[in-house]
């Protein structure tokens, strides 16, 4: 059974709960990443997404606020060695893009809908290849 763990980002880009919301932006449009979980010494804050900080993008806020003002604390999460298929069901049941995933009490890896589009590919692509 495949598990989270083979899909995910490992230690993924994150900021820190005191990144200005300018920087968060920066690296979300640089990166092109819709979410960045909130890690302080490793551990997860929350995680910040396009949606929490585009309503904010012409306001006051945008240019004196951080990443911890606008995120989602405590974030549902994922452990590596949960079923891939119980991660797409929580994507699914919660529409979320991403999931962090943690062990331990640390933020290990990321898994988001973008990651399962791309395995969906792969999987299709090597039938293709292999004839099956």
């Amino acid at each position: 059974m495949q598990t989270v763990n083979e899909l995910m980002t490992c230690y993924p880009m994150t900021v820190a709960p005191d990144t200005p919301l300018e920087v968060v932006w920066t690296m979300m449009e640089g990166e092109d990443v819709r979410q960045l979980p909130v890690v302080e010494e490793r551990k997860l804050m929350g995680i910040i997404t396009e949606r929490d900080v585009r309503p904010v993008l012409r306001s006051e806020l945008f240019e004196i606020g951080s990443a911890e003002m606008v995120m989602t604390e405590y974030p549902i999460t994922v452990t590596p060695n949960l079923p891939l298929y119980r991660a797409a069901e929580m994507l699914r049941a919660y529409k979320f893009g991403a999931l962090p995933v943690v062990d331990d009490g640390a933020l290990v890896g990321i898994i988001t809908v973008s990651d399962f589009f791309d395995h969906a590919m792969e999987e299709n692509t090597n039938d293709e290849t292999t004839g099956l």
